[in-house]
């Protein structure tokens, strides 16, 4: 028989607690246990699904000499119940970060980003906000982390899926090709696939950026070389390894002059390609600048330095 609803009535429940009894009852199916899980009392909990069976007009549980059993309407709802209880705590999760990072402002990058877009991006948001801080992983994790807050923007190589987030302008910059020294004696000249072939490709992990580094293995496929990959923690492992002769490497514009190693211009279809990736419903600072707007002035001023444009 379906019990009287109060749903209507000015009673106020605290429902994701309410619906927090209701789970530890359903899985533990006796109200002794799911009391001793939550931390309080059989009075309480017997008490609190009273009152949600009467908030809803449904009862939920059967009381038996074994137990606690599942209604048939309770079934129904235990899902709906379940996922409540998961995004309220998840909402407090999400918060209490925020409110322990105060007014800091959290910048992603991966380990393909080069360390001066990086900047680019702190320093265009630090005037606006009170501190920057910056956080290093693998491509597919940043977005995760903007989609679910912990980060305000990740600047990343492109292409990378990026869900729902909000993409910024498409920057590009220049690759070089990095060989072991004294390999090629005329800079000016081609490709050098037939030593490269010869040679190991050292890169960054695939895991870093994988979409990225497939275009990367794509485009010297058809460039006539047929690379074997051999992943290198970072950039500065990369080069080491074709400074010890074993492999060669496709390097970004910033990559520095060292020892062992001679780098070469590739045509302009090897470029970088890096976006900014915001959440669509946090674009702003706190006191209304656009933070897409912001990174993309920072991040063009830097790749205009390098390709030679006017910089803003």
């Amino acid at each position: 028989m379906p019990m009287p609803s109060r749903s209507g009535s000015s009673s106020r429940v605290d429902l994701t607690r309410l619906c927090a009894l209701f789970l530890a009852v359903a899985e533990e199916r006796h109200f002794g246990a799911a009391a001793d899980r939550l931390g309080t009392t059989q009075p309480t909990v017997s008490q609190g699904l009273q009152r949600l069976e009467g908030h809803l007009g449904v009862r939920l549980l059967d009381r038996t000499r074994d137990g606690a059993v599942v209604t048939s309407a309770g079934r129904h709802l235990l899902p709906l119940a379940r996922t409540l209880v998961r995004d309220a705590t998840q909402f407090e999760a999400a918060a209490g970060e925020l409110a322990s990072r105060g007014l800091t402002f959290a910048v992603g990058a991966s380990a393909t980003t080069p360390a001066q877009l990086t900047a680019a991006a702190v320093t265009s948001i630090r005037p606006q906000i009170e501190s920057v801080s910056v956080a290093r992983g693998q491509g597919p994790e940043l977005v995760s982390r903007v989609e679910n807050g912990e980060l305000d923007v990740a600047v990343l190589e492109d292409p990378s899926p990026a869900g729902d987030l909000v993409r910024g302008v498409m920057h590009r910059l220049p690759r070089r090709l990095a060989v072991p020294e004294g390999m090629i004696s005329d800079p000016r000249g081609r490709i050098p696939r037939q030593e490269l072939r010869q040679l190991d490709l050292a890169v960054t992990p695939r895991a870093t950026g994988p979409a990225a580094w497939d275009l990367l293995i794509d485009l010297l496929k058809e460039a006539g070389i047929d690379p074997r990959p051999v992943e290198a923690p970072t950039s500065s492992d990369v080069l080491t390894q074709v400074a010890a002769g074993s492999a060669f490497a496709v390097v970004d514009a910033f990559s520095p002059t060292i020892d062992g190693v001679q780098l070469l211009d590739l045509p302009g279809r090897f470029e970088n390609h890096f976006r900014a990736l915001v959440h669509p419903d946090r674009q702003r600072t706190p006191d209304g600048h656009d933070i897409r707007s912001l990174v993309d002035r920072g991040l063009a001023r830097v790749c205009r330095t390098v390709t030679g444009g006017p910089t803003p």
